[in-house]
This record gives structure tokens, sequence and C-alpha cells, in this order.
């Protein structure tokens, strides 16, 4: 193997470690060995071995694998202010491995690392720090996921957002350094957009005076994008005195997404000037994340606690003095629920002060109380049974609801494991809540037990498109319905994660296939009721299908099953035939009734009768309109024509037929001049013929279908009702 020029070498030089860095032409093992200063060089074999030369012991020996980038190595077990000689040998991996046949020697000095003066890890809160916007109302820095961030995304408007640090008194201190760790994504950086870092030796702490205040730009480099930065050992010796620190966020548009964590100030302190706590206990265990140089701590307690936890410290230097001042109420504000240890150096003027905020878990009877509530530095204890009504394997999200309103668990960590069904209800939730670009979210903290009951049923919220939209916050994470929608793109087919525009009437709204697979390929239709989840998605409300039933499409059927007239079928009547023309008999001069019966419940008809069945077509035209659910219409006509040429209708006085209407049998009288009478249905056709035996008869009609019938005689005819 082959060494890239400057390697092996060292970086990172401290204390008790350094990083030994190797870059070779081909993938290889390394082997190192770290001897003291001026030690007898051992051979390869030794190296290899973990040995120094004719086996004398090692201060640190190891290996590790490396190839063509640079593969970093940190060894450590040194003793500070201390030379040593490091000798390294590479050996490749072919099946028979070819050994580099002499040692590299890096030469290494461990020095005395200054002290870490000041740190904030934003693991709970942005503070120490506050937050100001000077410009852009909606966005801010806040604290998400254990680091500081700052997105103006969809703001609108110019934002220029602080960061900015409590007062670091630097007086004294020598070769003073900061860092911390920075990410950025999406967006620009030029000279109009950016994210500084700067300090103020005239700022007073009142961000009214910002603008009046000198503030001075610390220069760092730019990180890769979307790559957390370790920024390290910048200098700020000349920096002296009193002094407050800012990250500035200033970007008109093209938003970009900074994040800012582990801010940390390190120097050396003249002797007497320690103020720091070696130690710092609640009830006698250690704060979480303690460290000298953190002074903030959050420390969340159960619900209902009421008595103060005890705090106990032990100071660095044992010349130092402290105050404890122990936390007045722990359901009070963030001021009564803190315990104080202010710190003293044995110079008497130096000092420093420790917060532990207690905050005991917020218990709320409903999900209304926790969003009335939403203090995101807080964790909430739901009391009250909330209903399951939909989870989604994307972060693990459900969505819960009581009596009172709704809200979408955002679970990506898996922190529920309990298996749920919809319908199940659930008591115990636990967590945090996070307005999440203007949805507000819950994120769990713990595993609720088991379902406390089952087979619920949350009776859908059925909205118009206005108080869907304009009270969205009433709505959120809902099941809610909106009914009688159309789709302008109707006849194409759903895709996943796409916004498809709705609307009744004017008033439109956002239908989205938010859920993967749910509504996939299905036909989009004219019209439909559709139901789902609330979700307030790119600064818009939308529903979000939950099944693909949350969508019941409206039928486009808009055809007849039957058409009659008088009562009667329409000979040769067909759903898909929309004219029909029908024969009356010679003489007919009042309009036949239309009646018919649609294929689709939910569809409508209208009749427009014919006017005068004497005057030209549309005069003698009836129309039917049927109107599908979907809105889709049909037009059936019939068209009636008198027979001029059928047998001639003579009208007398001489012949009546009762009872009218009739079911079962006609009584007919006045024929003694007639030989025969016909009965002849309305559209003409002869059904029965019958002999006359006498001036009044009895008829039975029993077997004849309902409608209109007329009696013809010789010289005579009149009609009668088959019910």
């Amino acid at each position: 193997p082959v060494w890239e020029a400057t390697y092996p070498k060292a970086a990172n030089v401290e204390d008790v470690k350094f990083d030994l860095l190797a870059q070779l032409d081909e993938t290889s093992k390394v082997y190192y060995v770290v001897l003291d200063d001026g030690a007898t060089a051992p051979s390869v074999a030794e190296v290899i071995a973990g040995t120094g030369s004719a086996g004398a012991a090692t201060v640190a020996a190891g290996s590790f694998t490396a190839g063509m980038s640079e593969t970093t190595e940190t060894v450590a077990g040194l003793v500070v202010e201390t030379s040593y000689d490091v000798y390294v040998v590479a050996q490749d991996d072919e099946d028979t491995p070819n050994v580099q046949d002499a040692v590299s020697l890096v030469e290494i000095t461990t020095v005395v690392m200054p002290d870490l003066l000041f740190m904030v890890d934003f693991a709970t809160e942005l503070a120490p720090f506050t937050q100001f916007s000077v410009a852009g109302a909606t966005k801010q820095w806040v604290q998400s996921n254990g680091y500081a961030e700052m997105n103006g995304f969809n703001s609108g408007e110019a934002e220029i957002d602080w960061l900015i640090s409590p007062e670091y008194d630097l007086t004294d201190i020598n070769q003073a350094e900061i860092a911390f760790s920075a990410a950025w994504r999406f967006g620009t950086n030029d000279e109009t957009h950016s994210c500084k870092l700067v300090y103020s030796a005239n700022y007073d702490g009142n961000t009214d005076n910002i603008a009046t205040s000198t503030w001075v730009e610390i220069p760092f480099a730019l990180p890769s994008e979307d790559t957390w930065t370790s920024i390290k050992n910048i200098d700020i010796s000349s920096i002296t005195g009193k002094v407050y620190f800012a990250f500035v966020y200033d970007y008109p548009d093209n938003y970009r997404r900074w994040r800012i964590d582990n801010f940390q100030i390190f120097g050396f302190i003249p002797a007497g000037t320690d103020a720091t706590l070696s130690d710092l206990m609640v009830d006698g265990v250690i704060v979480d994340g303690f460290a000298p140089a953190k002074v903030n701590y959050t420390l969340e307690l159960p619900a209902g606690t009421t008595t103060v936890p005890a705090v106990t410290y032990t100071t660095t230097d044992d010349n130092a003095t402290a105050v404890l001042t122990p936390a007045t109420d722990l359901a009070g504000d963030a001021a009564a629920r803190t315990t104080t240890v202010e710190v003293t150096a044995q110079d008497g003027t130096t000092t420093q002060t420790y917060e532990i905020l207690f905050n005991p878990v917020i218990e709320v009877a409903t999900i209304a109380e926790l969003r009335a509530s939403a203090d995101e530095t807080r964790k909430y204890k739901i009391t009250g049974e909330v209903v399951l009504t939909h989870q989604d394997g994307f972060r693990n999200k459900k969505y819960v609801q009581d009596a009172t309103a709704a809200i979408e668990i955002d679970d990506a960590p898996g922190v529920i494991t309990t298996t749920y069904n919809i319908g199940d209800g659930i008591k115990g939730l636990e967590g945090k809540v996070k307005d999440y670009y203007g949805f507000l979210q819950f994120n769990p903290t713990v595993n609720p037990d088991a379902a406390n009951s089952s087979n619920n049923v949350v009776d859908v919220q059925v909205l118009t498109v206005s108080e869907f939209k304009s009270n969205f916050n009433d709505y959120a994470a809902e099941f809610v319905a909106i009914e009688g929608v159309s789709f302008p793109d109707a006849g194409g087919a759903f895709a996943n994660g796409k916004n498809y525009k709705v609307a009744v009437g004017t008033d439109t709204t956002v239908f989205r296939s938010h859920y993967y697979n749910v509504i996939n390929g299905i036909e989009i239709p004219k019209m439909a009721d559709i139901q789902g989840i609330a979700i307030w998605d790119f600064s818009e409300a939308k529903i979000a299908p939950r099944v693909a039933s949350d969508l019941t499409a409206y039928s486009s059927d808009a055809t007849l099953s039957d058409l009659m007239v008088d009562g009667t079928s329409v000979e040769g009547f067909t759903a898909s035939t929309l004219i029909y023309n029908v024969t009356l008999p010679a003489g007919t001069t009042a309009v036949p009734a239309v009646t018919y019966e649609t294929n689709d419940a939910n569809a409508t008809a209208d009749v427009t009768a014919a006017t005068d069945l004497a005057g030209n077509e549309a005069a003698r035209t009836t129309t039917i309109l049927v109107t599908a659910q979907d809105g889709t219409e049909s037009t059936y006509s019939i068209v009636f024509t008198v027979d001029a040429t059928s047998v001639e209708l003579r009208f007398t006085s001489t012949i009546s037929v009762y009872p009218v209407p009739a079911i079962n049998e006609i009584v007919v009288t006045g024929m003694k001049n007639s030989k025969t009478i016909d009965i002849v249905n309305i559209l003409g056709s002869k059904v029965r013929t019958l002999e006359v035996t006498s001036d009044e008869m009895r008829i039975n009609i029993s077997e004849l279908n309902e409608g209109v019938y007329m009696i013809l005689s010789e010289g005579a005819s009149t009609r009668f009702v088959k019910r």
C-alpha cells in the first residue's frame, strides 16, 4: 500500500487524545503503536503485533481499516502536555497481503485544553437563549428535536429573526473560543440571504434596542447542505468584557432552514474565578445531562407532583460559595417552578447561576383542553378516553378524537408499541404538542396501555366548504365529511399524494390522496360525498380519505326502467332508446298522462307534457328530462300522432259505462242499436271484441292492464279507466 501525500498524520490533538488520519491508494489495515518520545523505533512486525521495539510496552496500540478516502481513528489514554512518537504501518487486503517495508512516524504533543466555560445544548428549550422577530410575524426560532431551528418556509414575508444568548462575561478570559454545530437545507445563501453569528458589547438585553446596538459579525465557514457540521475553534480572544452573541436569520424570500446546536465558549480562566458546580443533584440523583458549563436544566415530574424536589450541589472550587433558592409553586409560572443555585467564586465577584425548571406533567381531561393550552415546552397527559379514527404507517401517525376535538399523533420514533384498531378507546396518552406549520401535533413520550374500549363509532362531522375552510382549527384532525362535491378532474384516475380541487357551487376546497394506496387508481367521479381526516397541508385545509369507502361516488345513471302512457308501458321500450312514436285513436284531443320509473333511485325526472295533439311535432311531444345523481342528463321523448284512418269515433250520449274507475267489472248501457262492441287501449290497439246481447251488459275486465280504454260501438263510443 502507498500513503497519499501528507498521510499518515495527526489532527485535533487535545489533552489526553488525538485523531490519527489515514488515506492510501487501496483498502488496507492500518496498525499503530504510541510510544514515549524518543523510544527506539519498532519494526514493521512489532507494530503489527502491537508492541514497541524488542516487545516493549506501548502507551496505546490498535488497528483500523482505511482506504482511498480519509479515515479517522481517535487514540486516547494519553497524558496532558506530553510528547509521543506514533509509529504506523499499513497492510493491504490481498489473499497474500502486501505490507509496507518501513514504518511511518507521526509526532504529537498533548496540550492543556481550555475550560468549557458556557454550554447550551437546546435539548428541551431555547433557554437561556431568547428568540426575537424583527420582521416576519408567523415564523421564529424554535426548539425542535434537541436543537434550535429557524425556517421561513411559507412565511410570505421578509424574515429577520434573532436567537440571542444571555450576557456572557469574558473579562480576563484567555484564548477564548466559540464552537457550535450547524446544519442547513433548501433556499439561498448570498449577500441578502444569510444566517450570521454576531456579538455586541453595548447591547443591554432589551430587544427594543437591537437596532441601536453595535453588532459585529463573527464569520464561520458554510457547512455542506443537510450535514451537521461541528464548527470549532472560532477565535474570540479579542473580545473582552460582557457581551451578547446572536444568530441572525435574514431572508427576504427563498427561505433556508437553519439548525444550531451545542453552543460552547472555551477559554482559560484566572485563578480564583471558578464559579462552576462539579455536580448538581435532584433528590440525590445527578441531573440528566449535567455539565459544569451548562447552567439551564428542565426536569419533568410526574403528573400531580406538588412537593418541590430537594436540590443539592458541589462547587468545583472548594473556596467558592453558593446560595440555593428553591422553587415556590409547581403549579405556578416558570419563575415559581424554578430552583436556582447562585455560585460565587473565590474572588467574591465572579458569579454564575444554575437554574432547574420543574415541569410536572399537565393533566387535561379532553383534547379541547390540550389544544387550548398547547405549550410546546410542557408534557401533557389526557386523562379522558379518546377514540382512534385512523392510523398510518408513515411516521406511525394516528388520529384520535373525543367529543370535544381531535389531534394528530406524530410518532416517528415509534414510542407507541401497543396495537390498536380503529374504534379503540385509549386512555392515558402522554406527550408533548408541536405546531407543525400550522397543524398541531401530539408527540407521545409514553406507550399507553391496551385499549380501554373497542368498536366505538365516531359520527362523521358533516360540514359545508365554508365551515371547513374558515373554521379549520375547530375541525383539525377530525373525521369530517362534505356532501355533494363536484370534481373538475372527473374521468381520470386518482394518484398517490395528489391534491384534487372539489367544489360545492362556487365554494372550493381540496381533496387529497394523502395516505398512500387508499384511493390510488380509482376513477375520479363527477360528483361524490367525501369524508376523511381534516389535515392542514402546505397552509391549506384539505380532506384526506382514510379508506376507499370514504369516497362515495354519485351515480351517473340517467336512464329509465319503464315509460308509460296512461299507465301502459310504451311498446318496444328500452332504457337506451330515447325517442318513441305513439299513435292515438282518431279524435283524441286530451294529452295522455306520461309516467316513468328511473333505474337509479337517486335520479330525478321532470315531465314536460305535449301542448297540442293537433299541432306540429314539438307541440305533440312529451319530454322526460332525467337527471342522474351526479348531474348527468338524458331526455326521453314521446311524439304523439292522432290516427286519422282508424275507426271513426262517434260520441253520443246513448252509451254509458260505470263504475269509473273500475277494477274487475264494468256495466255498459245504451247499446240497443249495436251488434258488437270493441275495447281499445289508449295506443289504439283492440284488446277485445264482444257481441251485444242486451241493452245493458256486465263485462269482466280483471285481466286487463291498468290504464285508459275506449268502448266503440256502432254509432257510439265512451271511455273508462281500469285500476
